[in-house]
């Protein structure tokens, strides 16, 4: 299936310190992202700002780390989660609890996208391509199925630096065409995280399986939201199953 990009996001395009996503151009992807919006639930709070890491100080000031989840296009539907687009974000204030009128908050995020390429030959092909920006409004994106923090990141400018670093290495390996590669990208960037410190200790990302439980929860959570005209909010970590 080819899909634009843009529509992907909610019809919405934003500008980054690393990438700008304009223009109308054509996407095929089998995991791609979406829209959002969201607001705080009873049952799920958020975590605040404060280490999430058990090698880190509690007194240290720092930025949530969430992942974050978004309907694939137009024939998708709120019960397939395990086929959803996956983005990481951060996450530096409580974007579901805006007011109506409030100006809409923006987040850091990153993803990764594919499309299809034809070289002078004409032979058709699949390229991945990370796509990150700071001026994420998961609010305004209708595709948004809530998330769930996974750490945190020290607010200091070299620590986000290098976060920002690590969430723009291209795609590896990079599958010409592999389902759910988005979710793969995902993984593969948290465990650089968990190297750093910045995954919560009880949070597992060995696989996309570590993460289903959770985001499952996100999505019952973003449903009974969205039903009552508030914007999805992100959830606390669910350990997966015991084998």
């Amino acid at each position: 299936m080819i899909l634009n990009p843009l529509f992907l996001i909610g019809g919405l395009s934003f500008k980054s310190n690393f990438v700008t996503l304009v223009g109308i151009f054509l996407l095929t992807s089998t995991c791609l992202a979406a829209s959002i919006p969201q607001t705080g639930g009873a049952s799920h709070s958020s975590i605040n700002t404060q280490s999430q890491s058990s090698t880190q100080s509690k007194s240290e000031k720092r930025y949530n780390i969430a992942v974050t989840q978004f309907l694939r296009d137009e024939h998708d539907t709120d019960y397939n989660v395990e086929q959803w687009h996956w983005a990481i974000h951060v996450v530096k204030k409580k974007f579901w609890e805006v007011s109506p009128g409030d100006r809409t908050p923006a987040i850091p995020g990153s993803h990764v996208v594919n499309f299809a390429s034809e070289d002078s030959n004409g032979s058709r092909k699949i390229l991945w391509e990370v796509q990150s920006g700071e001026n994420w409004k998961l609010q305004r994106m209708p595709k948004y199925r809530g998330g769930v923090f996974v750490g945190s990141v020290p607010i200091q400018e070299k620590d986000l630096k290098e976060l920002y670093d690590i969430w723009n290495l291209k795609p590896s390996p990079a599958p010409s065409t592999e389902n759910g590669y988005c979710r793969t990208w995902v993984i593969q960037v948290l465990q650089k995280f968990k190297e750093k410190g910045w995954i919560s200790h009880n949070v597992k990302v060995d696989d996309e399986k570590s993460l289903f439980p959770s985001m499952k929860e996100a999505a019952k959570e973003a449903i009974r939201r969205r039903n009552e005209g508030k914007v999805p909010q992100l959830v606390k970590y669910v350990p997966p199953p015991p084998f």
